[in-house]
């Protein structure tokens, strides 16, 4: 798997470049379980960074791929982590819709105490800010309910606010803020 992490070069072509993710799908695919690590991930997000858009979709499927078949095993670094988050600000719905397949795949293999919880958290609140469709608004209230569960105090009142007014654009959206609305009754209750 390395070997074709190692042949990434921004400097060649975007068709070039495509070939190689390709090539690098192609190896996981054939791969039942794809010899992959933390380190590995973290190649594919930095190059994703730098690399052209199309190239960079390509290769967050690969790494939403790779997270799908080995992430029990995986040391996911902080550095990984706010490579993700930087992906949720790009105003691209592929780019948002898979970077948060991405965060969902993750956040299991976080550890409980996290430094970032707030750059999460303020990532996927600019991203509920945006008009972007009911279906990503959905993913973003899933994952701040899967964060809050960590710290509901990681949510101030405002943005508390925002989510309630997220919740009555449509019935759907509705029914994602409901689990929010009971974790926080939950844990102001038990703390009173």
């Amino acid at each position: 798997m390395q070997q074709y992490v190692d042949k990434l070069n921004l400097h060649s072509s975007v068709e070039e470049q495509l070939g190689e993710v390709q090539l690098i799908q192609s190896y996981v695919l054939h791969h039942a379980s794809p010899a992959v690590s933390g380190d590995v991930i973290q190649c594919l997000l930095k190059f994703a960074s730098v690399a052209p858009e199309n190239v960079a979709i390509m290769l967050l499927r690969t790494v939403a791929g790779l997270l799908t078949f080995q992430s029990r095993f995986l040391d996911i670094k902080e550095e990984s982590l706010t490579s993700i988050l930087n992906f949720l600000a790009y105003q691209s719905v592929q780019m948002n819709e898979i970077t948060l397949v991405i965060l969902q795949l993750v956040e299991p293999l976080l550890p409980q105490e996290m430094v970032s919880l707030k750059a999460i958290v303020e990532s996927l609140m600019a991203l509920l800010k945006r008009d972007v469709s009911i279906q990503t608004h959905c993913s973003v209230l899933q994952l701040l309910w899967c964060f809050m569960r960590r710290d509901h105090r990681c949510i101030d009142g405002d943005s508390m606010d925002l989510i309630l007014g997220v919740g009555k654009k449509s019935e759907m959206l509705g029914k994602c803020v409901e689990p929010i609305m009971t974790l926080v009754k939950v844990m102001y209750d038990d703390e009173n």
